[in-house]
């Protein structure tokens, strides 16, 4: 179960006023087909007036989970009625539900906008409440969309709002998404503060789904940490909360979530106790949802142990039911995994025809985590069976997916390489295996006819078998140099050379490392008036100098993240100048940029501006993964760079005390002030600058 999803649910039910008693009761006690079709029946009789313009909205809100494009055209009609009626209220009424349409398809800046229109009409009317929960909502769109500055911001509007009219409900709600937003910027200290805010109001007022929440949010937080027994613990509790209130459906979804972090800690039996506590939940209360999900759960459990045949059954059972429901993500990962089984149980017809249907689906999904496990299991299906170049293509799309998720496109090109060399050896084994067949069958003939000849023919074969050999050989070898030199794109040199001579790393800890992110201001705005290709090749450009730059001073890349570049100084190999190295390189990006936007300027071009961000202090560097691995640090100290950077001004360079300590006599520093930061209080915080610089 998503804590995040379940709460924006919650939102919804605390929000939205239902038009009637009856019909709330309705809601309440029917599923939600029937009441969809009971107010499209009631639509066809509905006069033009501000009950049919409800009744719109009602509607679009029923489509928002099942069908969100027609919820959108409801929503639309009701907005159109509203404003022919002259009906503000109904306007806005509309206006958030299109908007909440669009933020549920990730369109977060088209929510925003009509959020926003929504917002002026109830600032007009000088609600309070309205006014309050419109700021939340857009605050939600900021956040989603990763402007997490601005997120708060609206927060902190809606908060002072929701106190004023004494709105205890909905503060408590506010402190829940700054919670969230906290968690995501790492600050995970402040997060479980809000939290814990959020649940003692919670408590005051005796709302069970706020407790649940807010206890599902610090389980959540525990999760991340590896403190699995606390958390279940607090999941416990919330299930006991909401057997007390009778709701049976997320107990469901807190047993599937338990047994999913017994999962994670190889506890098979107390996983799969707790599924079976959920099934019995989903089918007592007839959730065909919930029955799917339960067994595609437990289907997991039985797959990780190897208990292939009942694993097939839960997921078959789950494939069924999600056909019915028409649940077509779930139902693309679930024949998926069949077809993978099958493979296993050499069963290929079968699995076939289930990755047949997943790739229907995936076609018209364009999920690219789903497509990217998909290419991998119909790799598999071919390595199986021998045929390396359907292998090899389905490597490559698996691949080529992945990277596009996670922008990792050298370590595409490693994969590749490594599978291209395991393919030329297996195709130089087969062309051997051809060769010496016919010789043979040439030996054989010539024996018959004359020895010379078979004499000369065994020569010509040999001298054959000695060309093909020598030319994949190069090839091989040709292929290895290259994959080694792209695993040295990924990985420092000294990793790079401990990887391949023993097959892993060992994790290190650097006492002092310098860490730089960069990151183009209003990104998102800017590549959407950019097309793709344009946008790729700009990244790429920019990239490809930040690299020049930070190699010439001897700094390690860690990684991009979208528009987010980060490296370091001090390591794999500790050094003394690790400060000065990283200040100069980002100084130099920072020219570089300013340059760029001279020339964009002159051209008419559109272009992006950076803001640069560096901490100095430990950290713990190693290598993550297992298929496709990637070298990383973590620790505070990146924690703290990433926040220099998120509060840097554009063009210029934003360094903490601890660097600024190192760098000072070497740079011009303009002292800012002071931020308050996890676990270390007020933090200095300088602007950098060449020295003599004014």
């Amino acid at each position: 179960m998503c804590t995040r999803t379940m709460f924006c649910i919650f939102l919804l039910l605390m929000k939205i006023v239902c038009f009637e008693s009856t019909n709330a009761t309705l809601l309440a006690q029917t599923p939600k087909k029937t009441y969809l079709d009971t107010l499209l029946m009631e639509l066809t009789l509905a006069k033009q007036d501000t009950n049919k313009v409800n009744l719109l909205y009602y509607i679009a809100n029923a489509y928002f989970e099942v069908n969100p494009e027609l919820g959108i055209q409801y929503g639309q009609q009701g907005l159109k009625l509203a404003r022919e009626l002259d009906w503000e209220v109904g306007e806005a009424d509309n206006l958030w539900i299109i908007g909440r349409i669009h933020w549920k398809n990730g369109q977060y800046e088209a929510a925003r906008k009509v959020h926003q229109q929504a917002l002026r009409i109830h600032e007009a009317r000088k609600d309070k409440s309205n006014i309050a929960f419109l700021q939340e909502s857009i605050g939600q769109d900021y956040a989603d969309d990763g402007k997490y500055t601005e997120a708060l911001q609206q927060f902190d509007l809606a908060l002072q709002n929701y106190n004023t009219i004494n709105d205890k409900i909905s503060v408590a709600g506010i402190y829940l998404l700054k919670a969230w937003v906290y968690g995501n910027l790492g600050n995970t200290v402040e997060g479980v503060n809000y939290d814990y805010k959020a649940l003692q109001i919670f408590e005051e007022v005796g709302d069970v789904y706020g407790m649940v929440i807010a206890n599902s949010n610090i389980s959540q937080r525990l999760v991340e940490e590896g403190k699995y027994k606390e958390a279940i613990e607090l999941n416990l509790k919330a299930i006991a909360y909401l057997k007390d209130f009778g709701d049976q459906e997320n107990q469901c979804n807190f047993y599937i979530e338990i047994g999913t972090w017994y999962l994670a800690q190889g506890m098979y039996k107390e996983a799969l106790e707790n599924q079976i506590k959920a099934m019995e939940i989903a089918e007592k209360i007839v959730d065909p949802d919930l029955i799917a999900g339960v067994q595609s759960s437990i289907g997991k459990i039985y797959e990780v142990q190897e208990k292939l045949e009942a694993a097939l059954d839960m997921y078959i059972r789950s494939v069924a039911l999600n056909r019915e429901s028409g649940d077509k993500r779930n139902l693309a990962d679930l024949c998926t995994r069949v077809g993978n089984i099958y493979v296993q149980l050499q069963q290929y017809n079968l699995a076939d025809q289930y990755f047949q249907e997943a790739y229907q689906l995936l076609k018209e999904l364009g999920s690219l985590d789903l497509l990217s496990n998909y290419h991998l299991s119909v790799f598999n299906r071919y390595n199986r069976v021998g045929d390396w170049k359907a292998a090899l293509t389905n490597y490559q799309q698996h691949i080529f997916y992945k990277d596009t998720l996670y922008n990792e496109d050298v370590t595409k090109k490693l994969v590749q390489a490594r599978m291209q060399y395991e393919f030329n050896k297996k195709e130089l084994a087969s062309q051997v295996a051809q060769a010496t067949k016919d010789k043979r069958t040439a030996d054989a003939l010539a024996h018959q006819k004359r020895i010379r000849n078979l004499v000369i023919a065994g020569l010509l074969l040999l001298l054959i078998f000695t060309l093909i050999l020598v030319r994949q050989r190069d090839n091989i070898a040709k292929e290895k140099r290259r994959s080694d030199d792209l695993l040295l794109n990924i990985l420092p040199a000294e990793t790079a050379e401990e990887l391949k001579r023993t097959g892993a790393t060992k994790a290190q800890s650097f006492d002092q490392v310098t860490v730089m992110f960069t990151d183009f201001k209003n990104f998102t705005a800017i590549s959407e008036q950019m097309s793709a290709q344009d946008l790729v090749n700009e990244i790429n450009y920019c990239y490809s100098a930040f690299d020049n730059i930070i190699t010439k001073h001897g700094i390690e890349k860690i990684k991009t993240i979208g528009d987010s570049y980060m490296c370091a100084g001090g390591l794999p190999a500790a050094n003394t100048t690790h400060a000065e190295n990283v200040v100069q390189a980002a100084l130099e990006i920072r020219d570089f940029m300013l340059e760029e936007q001279k020339k964009r300027q002159a051209e008419g071009k559109i272009f992006f501006e950076v803001r640069i961000g560096c901490n100095t202090g430990p950290v713990v560097a190693g290598i993550v993964g297992i298929k496709k691995f990637a070298y990383d640090i973590w620790g505070d100290t990146v924690n703290m760079a990433a926040r220099m950077e998120s509060s840097c001004e554009v063009s210029k360079i934003n360094i903490s005390g601890s660097t600024y300590a190192l760098v000072k006599d070497m740079f011009t520093c303009q002292h800012r002030g002071k931020l308050e930061a996890k676990n270390k209080g007020m933090i200095d915080m300088y602007f950098v600058e060449p020295l003599g610089f004014n």
